[in-house]
């Protein structure tokens, strides 16, 4: 079964981001950090990647150098179970950063606020009691608008076990055309993701800065997951692809995740300098790189 876990992309702050998150979210701590190795294309010895839990959920981070920037395009929704939790989790992400929807009570919860931290990085914190505690939302604005819909049932076919959960739509007389997608809750293989859209006059669009990594079993999960998502995209380097709507995905294999994170710095090493030549992740390439082959 495929597993989804969003990866921020900073030029060089990874490690100093995940820190900060770490601190100011409960129940969240920093796992691994691999470094770079000369060869590579960011300096030898700066962090390559950060394996990270928020809320005990995990994420992942990296330094892609600058031109990876962040979008409120694509946030992460932190779903707190009381109205102090999010005055507590809003508290520091506000620091140093730039209110969206300043803090506070509207028709759609009792307690919310959306902020772009200090980093970058935008947050939609929110008292929603008993759901997943961290949601990857993405906004569909400008040429993306009015496609929100058709993208979530995309997605839905391509993974397995995969659901529509709600679809809220604006109505008549508010500030959206009816019909459109105010929210749309949907999981993927079980985990929970959000979509809305907006017609404003928004002078941002979906980044590679939050990306959506899917850690795939088999060749053939890698195959039919990248080439579902990239049917009218574009195909990137290292398993990335842009999807059709502006959406990034890295489609990799989980196995080489904990490869690259393993003990053996010399067989990590192997598989990243075999990664870097790929464009489709090739499973058995990965696997004989690791065992040295």
């Amino acid at each position: 079964m495929p597993t989804i876990t969003p990866c921020l992309t900073f030029d060089r702050q990874a490690e100093e981001a995940v820190r900060f998150y770490v601190a100011a979210l409960p129940g969240s701590e920093l796992l691994h950090i691999t470094r770079c190795r000369e060869g590579e294309p960011q300096p030898a010895g700066s962090v390559r990647t950060v394996r990270f839990t928020l809320c005990g959920q995990e994420l992942m981070a990296a330094n892609g150098g600058p031109t990876f920037t962040f979008s409120p395009a694509t946030s992460l929704f932190v779903h707190c179970e009381t109205a102090a939790e999010v005055d507590a989790v809003w508290e520091p992400l506000a620091d140093g950063g730039t209110a969206l929807m300043p803090l506070g009570e509207y028709p759609f919860a009792s307690r919310f606020g959306w902020v772009q931290d200090r980093y970058g990085v935008s947050w939609q914190v929110v008292a929603a009691p008993g759901r997943q505690r961290i949601v990857p939302g993405l906004l569909f604005v400008g040429e993306q608008h009015g496609h929100a819909e058709e993208a979530v049932n995309r997605y839905v076919s391509l993974f397995p076990d995969s659901a529509v959960t709600e679809i809220r739509r604006f109505g008549e007389g508010s500030h959206e055309p009816a019909g459109g997608v105010e929210q749309a809750r949907f999981s993927l293989g079980g985990y929970e993701l959000s979509v809305t859209e907006s017609s404003l006059g928004h002078a941002f669009t979906f980044s590679p800065g939050i990306s959506l990594h899917v850690g795939c079993d088999t060749q053939a999960e890698i195959d039919r997951l990248w080439d579902g998502l990239r049917a009218g995209g574009e195909p990137q380097p290292c398993g990335w692809v842009v999807d059709r709507f502006g959406v990034s995905w890295q489609v990799a294999s989980a196995a080489a995740w904990e490869m690259v994170n393993g003990p053996d710095p010399a067989a990590s090493q192997r598989v990243v300098d075999a990664i870097l030549q790929m464009q489709k992740i090739d499973l058995e390439a990965i696997r004989q790189a690791y065992a040295g082959g």
